[in-house]
């Protein structure tokens, strides 16, 4: 055992926890942050990490103190840190709240949306979106929307505010197993580690897990120390709880499974088998309407598709995709084409990188200890769902956030606690304010730039022409009051950012605003429509929104006009945007593996909607032959049918053009091809690349 270090002594020499902490901190430093080759950060990992670890299991002899629920190396916390960390949870999780992500995502707006939705219309079902989520984090957000309405500070400020209910239910958690030093340390973490932060800056349902797992942690130690007759009453509480997890993200299952674990074996070793049946019926019992639900509902296609087992995928790019969710928590990765990434190093920084690999190889060493069994259970089974899936999304490693911390405590424990009190604290302050410093930065820094440069982000994830809309938009509200703004014509995903943005002050979709209060109108629309419109509308004016170089198609332009004298034309248009309301709903609804020919359905019942109007029946034969593209033929004549009678009752843009000839193309017909291209540059306007493609032609 290592004997108590006094002032002044520090066994450099002698090999400890210590030595190796720091080799693995400099590791990691360097596979983070070094601008290595891949093949040498492989080699890094091997003699810094990989190695080092294996000596560590082998003839390291961690010290044996007090249980981690009695030991409190650290001197009671004063109420001035409390209040430390509890600003650094609310400063973090709120500095600039609606302007440091600029622009949410397409899952986000998808999220708004359906919350949205509830907020004008209560609706029964249980799950939404193409990744079938249930709909436990937009019940939230209704709510949120009901009291400050809708709009993106909204949109943003229910996660922030469930991440920060997240640090004391953290705290509570752990002092059910751990002692007031180690909670006080896991409540630190919760509050400014960057990747609880992190996840509170999206409006996505992961947030959900970190709060309701503590929450589920914490009844947890309540069921296992309380009174034998008090004992089946919380394991009905935590049953309850547990299943009430199932609304929250549909990778709360292996954190169920830990607690479930947990539950077993406490029922077995206490010979009480009633109250792990209490703690399975009262899960079944909330979990009986999700299943219900998933039946009615069709659930599944999305899930199933995850799975690397759902269809053959080599051996080795299973490998290359696991390991790559594994780099992305301590060292992050280079391929710039994931989302929901850390950009500066991995979700953990290199110092609480290397205290997880110590206090992991720590709790192997412990196993004995039924904690340390649990703990490498969990961790095992919180990952394993984003280990065994086909593709990146590491958002499925969020459950993993709730025990990987745990092995950083053990460890900092173990590094700690022979110090004498004052120092031990001195040392923990010292190690997590430059934890806190690096992860602030990594949000402040890197974080923000690559939010604030549109040139950077990726087109499946955020949409540069809604966010310059926006910025037109929000200019021209603040000079000339609410108007009248149309977003769904385009075709192509259907992005609802823009809608829940502009909600505040658009009288063709919020009923508090009056529409005759409403003296302008907008529309996003492909640019190849601008002379068509100024022609017709000659007091309009574009904006061209599409960033650099320019979409094969030509790109969107936000077309806006005064309102006068039009109200017949914009009653129309607004009557054709509220018709597609089911069509939205049924494709943002859509899973891969299902059929998509209930959602082109939906969009053939709009068509009355959009008669005798040529911008909105071009508008609609487009979106029309955008959506056939995706019922399986043997050929896009249905494609090449709907923009021809697009070509025939509305506008003969020039993309229109491009487009039939891109079909024409597809199938191989050369000449009925050259013929729609060069028709696009006949086009009053071609913004198209269709002189490039005519080149191309066999």
């Amino acid at each position: 055992m290592t004997k108590k270090l006094g002032r002044g002594s520090f066994p450099f020499l002698k090999i400890n926890n210590w030595g190796f902490f720091l080799t693995f901190l400099v590791s990691n430093t360097l596979i983070s942050f070094g601008h290595f080759s891949l093949e040498f950060r492989l080699w890094i990992i091997l003699a810094g990490i990989l190695l080092p670890g294996l000596i560590a299991l082998i003839f390291l002899r961690p010290s044996d103190p007090k249980s981690p629920t009695q030991d409190n190396f650290l001197p009671p916390i004063p109420p001035g840190i409390w209040f430390l960390v509890g600003t650094l949870a609310v400063f973090t999780r709120f500095y600039k709240l609606s302007t440091l992500s600029v622009w949410p995502g397409y899952e986000e707006g998808v999220n708004g949306y359906v919350a949205l939705e509830l907020f004008q219309k209560w609706t029964g079902g249980l799950f939404y979106g193409s990744s079938e989520a249930p709909r436990g984090y937009v019940w939230g957000m209704n709510l949120l929307f009901r009291l400050f309405g809708p709009s993106l500070t909204t949109l943003w400020l229910f996660p922030a505010l469930v991440s920060l209910a997240t640090v004391p239910l953290s705290y509570w958690a752990a002092r059910r197993f751990f002692s007031r030093s180690l909670s006080f340390l896991a409540a630190f973490l919760m509050a400014t580690g960057f990747w609880p932060v992190y996840l509170a800056r999206y409006s996505v349902h992961p947030v959900l897990v970190p709060a309701w797992g503590c929450l589920t942690l914490f009844i947890l130690g309540i069921f296992l120390k309380a009174p034998k007759k008090q004992k089946q009453k919380w394991s009905l509480v935590l049953g309850l709880v547990t299943g009430a997890g199932f609304y929250t993200y549909l990778s709360w299952a292996p954190v169920a499974a830990a607690i479930g674990l947990a539950v077993l074996v406490f029922s077995f070793q206490q010979g009480k088998k009633s109250h792990l049946a209490s703690f399975l019926l009262a899960s079944l019992v909330m979990v009986a309407p999700l299943a219900v639900g998933a039946a009615k509902e069709g659930f599944g296609h999305y899930l199933g598709s995850l799975w690397a087992f759902s269809e053959r995928m080599p051996l080795m790019d299973q490998i290359r995709v696991s390991l790559s969710y594994l780099s992305e928590l301590f060292w992050g990765l280079e391929d710039s084409v994931h989302s929901y990434r850390p950009v500066w190093g991995g979700f953990f920084n290199p110092i609480l990188g290397a205290l997880f690999f110590l206090g992991f190889i720590l709790a192997i060493q412990k196993r004995s200890s039924a904690l340390n069994q649990w703990l490498l259970a969990a961790f095992f089974l919180t990952l394993a769902p984003a280990l065994l899936t086909k593709s990146m999304e590491p958002f499925r490693m969020v459950p993993a956030i709730l025990i990987i911390p745990l092995f950083c405590l053990l460890a900092l424990r173990e590094l700690l606690a022979f110090f004498k009190p004052h120092r031990a604290a001195i040392l923990a302050g010292a190690m997590l304010l430059i934890s806190f410093g690096l992860d602030f930065y990594h949000l402040a820094g890197p974080y923000q730039q690559i939010c604030q440069t549109p040139t950077l982000w990726h087109p499946y994830l955020k949409s540069v022409e809604s966010f310059n809309a926006y910025q037109i938009l929000e200019k021209k509200t603040k000079t000339s009051g609410p108007g009248l703004v149309f977003s769904d014509f385009v075709p192509g995903f259907c992005d609802e950012t823009l809608p829940i943005a502009v909600y505040g002050f658009n009288a063709a979709e919020n009923p508090i605003v009056a529409v005759d209060k409403a003296s302008w109108s907008a529309v996003v629309v492909n640019a190849g429509y601008k002379p068509f419109l100024a022609k017709r509308f000659p007091d309009g004016e574009a904006y061209f929104l599409s960033k650099e170089p320019t979409r094969p198609n030509g790109g969107f332009m936000l077309w806006m006009m005064p309102t006068t004298g039009r109200r017949e034309t914009l009653e129309h248009w607004e009557e054709a945007t509220k018709s597609l309301k089911p069509f939205i709903d049924q494709c943002l609804s859509y899973a891969a593996g299902e059929s998509f020919k209930p959602v082109l359905d939906q969009l053939a019942a709009a068509y009355p909607h959009f008669k005798d109007d040529p911008f909105l029946e071009s508008c609609f034969w487009e979106k029309m032959a955008d959506n056939e593209l995706k019922v399986p033929a043997p050929d896009h004549s249905a494609s090449i049918q709907a923009v021809q009678q697009g070509l025939k009752l509305g506008y003969p843009s020039a993309h229109l053009f491009h487009a039939l000839g891109t079909y024409w193309w597809m199938d191989h017909h050369w000449s009925e091809a050259r013929q729609a291209f060069q028709r696009a540059q006949r086009a009053p306007l071609d913004l198209t690349n269709s002189s490039q493609l005519l080149k191309e032609l066999p």
